[in-house]
């Protein structure tokens, strides 16, 4: 065998050698490459999953806000147009107001124009438009004394209106009323002159004599038994001549009566 013969086989032995060896080394690294592999798929599968819940709640949680929104501009829609209504209601009431106070500017105005006038008219009033209505007024004031006097008999009243008429008469300060006012004067003076008749003492005086026709004595005690004269002016003590005391009693009243009632 030649010297290169034997490198020939030198060679092939180490190359098995090595072939051999390398063997087992290959197939280990195969082994590790299928177990990353597997790896590989398992988180690329748990990204994916992970990728599609992320996505669905994503997309969930837009349909939610979008329906909120939607519910939100609903209520902002309904709370515009119920603050337009409020608006144009309390518009309308203020433009009510106004149209009111207007009115009644324009009335108070009316009335205030009307109140000139008037005080015009008053302010403008003659001297002798004051002196007829004093004038009227005591001529009314005669007329109801008249009445109070033939009507009621009343001189008091009758004597205090005339009184009034006269001092009417003297406000007005013309000269020419003197006839009047003399005339006036002089039917005072005759009421003041006329007796007053006592009438509700009359009839107070009265009722005290029937009252007194009960205590009249029922028996003569005159020791001498002589009653007094009929005709004369005192009055008998005998019960005989009750009748003829109560006459001359009576008479007496009526004479006072007819002496203080006016002729």
């Amino acid at each position: 065998m030649t010297e290169q013969e034997k490198t020939s086989a030198v060679v092939e032995e180490t190359r098995e050698a090595v072939d051999t060896t390398s063997q087992p080394v290959a197939t280990e690294k195969k082994s590790k490459n299928n177990t990353a592999l597997i790896l590989s798929a398992v988180a690329i599968a748990i990204a994916l999953a992970a990728g599609v819940g992320l996505y669905g709640w994503g997309k969930q949680q837009a349909v939610n806000q979008t329906a909120t929104s939607d519910a939100l501009a609903n209520q902002l829609t309904a709370l515009q147009k119920a603050q337009e209504s409020q608006k144009a209601e309390l518009e309308g009431i203020i433009k009510q107001q106004a149209t009111q106070l207007e009115q009644a500017n324009r009335q108070q105005e009316t009335l205030a124009k009307q109140l000139d006038e008037v005080q015009q008219k008053v302010a403008t009033i003659s001297g002798s438009d004051a002196k007829t209505w004093l004038l009227a007024q005591a001529d009314f004031l005669v007329k109801l004394a008249g009445r109070k006097l033939w009507s009621d008999q009343d001189v008091t009243t009758a004597a205090a209106l005339l009184k009034s008429a006269d001092a009417s008469l003297a406000d007005m300060n013309d000269p020419s009323l003197i006839t009047v006012r003399r005339a006036i004067t002089d039917d005072i003076a005759s009421l003041s002159a006329v007796s007053q008749v006592d009438y509700d003492g009359i009839i107070l005086k009265l009722n005290q004599l029937s009252n007194q026709v009960d205590n009249l004595r029922l028996a003569d005690n005159d020791s001498d038994g002589s009653p007094m004269d009929s005709d004369g002016e005192e009055l008998s003590s005998s019960i005989s001549e009750w009748r003829i005391n109560l006459q001359k009693k009576l008479a007496e009243l009526y004479g006072q009566l007819h002496y203080d009632s006016p002729s």
